[in-house]
């Protein structure tokens, strides 16, 4: 159980790790660790459930908050809206609050763990605010990571595009257009890329439909 918490620990962070800096099975290793840290999450709370142990409430919920950051970071839809919330937001809220409750109700007997939990909670309550159009934006057209490439990589700007479009953000997902369509068009014109001067009608037919409000 400790290994399997262990590896699902260190796939994790090496899988958003790999996103940060776009090397190969990026997702794969990402989805793994995941699904390793919400097996173990689960074995664990099922094998000390009947103690009611309070550290295997932790235990899970973090592997539910793992479950939630995979969610984010790789654009999937987090269910039906309920009330106005995704319906995994409000499962993995759920679970921190009865939680939160146990660490309350046992006055922070597990110290570490305890604390661990209410920095982990604070975390996906922020994430929980933060547009898909920003992390997008985080993972694939920030300055830093992506200095050599965010100027030509037409695709990322394409669907940033759509990020601000479905966020209500017209203004900024036609800027997003424009820097797609001066990307797909240097790279067409200067390496002459046949898939760029391909998807460039594409790049246009998606600034009309930003204009009409027809993006689906």
């Amino acid at each position: 159980m400790k290994a399997l918490k262990i590896i699902g620990v260190i796939l994790f962070v090496i899988g958003i790790s790999f996103k940060f800096i776009h090397w190969p099975f990026a997702s794969i290793i990402f989805i793994l660790g995941t699904f390793l840290l919400f097996v173990h999450g689960l074995i664990f709370l099922f094998q000390k459930m009947k103690q009611d142990s309070i550290k295997a409430w932790i235990t899970f919920t973090l592997s539910l908050f793992a479950v939630y950051i995979l969610f984010r970071f790789q654009y999937w839809p987090a269910g039906p809206r309920i009330i106005g919330f995704p319906l995994l937001f409000i499962i993995v809220f759920g679970f921190s609050v009865f939680s939160l409750f146990k660490i309350f109700q046992s006055k922070f007997r597990l110290k570490f763990q305890s604390f661990f939990f209410l920095i982990a909670f604070l975390f996906f309550m922020i994430l929980s605010y933060v547009h898909s159009y920003s992390i997008f934006y985080l993972v694939n057209l920030n300055s830093v990571t992506n200095g050599s490439t965010r100027e030509l990589n037409y695709h990322a700007w394409d669907r940033y595009s759509w990020f601000l479009y479905i966020a209500d953000r017209k203004g900024d997902a036609i800027d997003a257009n424009v820097q797609a369509k001066k990307a797909a068009k240097f790279v067409a014109n200067n390496y002459g890329e046949y898939e760029a001067a391909l998807y460039l009608k594409e790049i246009k037919k998606h600034r009309i439909l930003i204009e009409n409000g027809t993006w689906k």
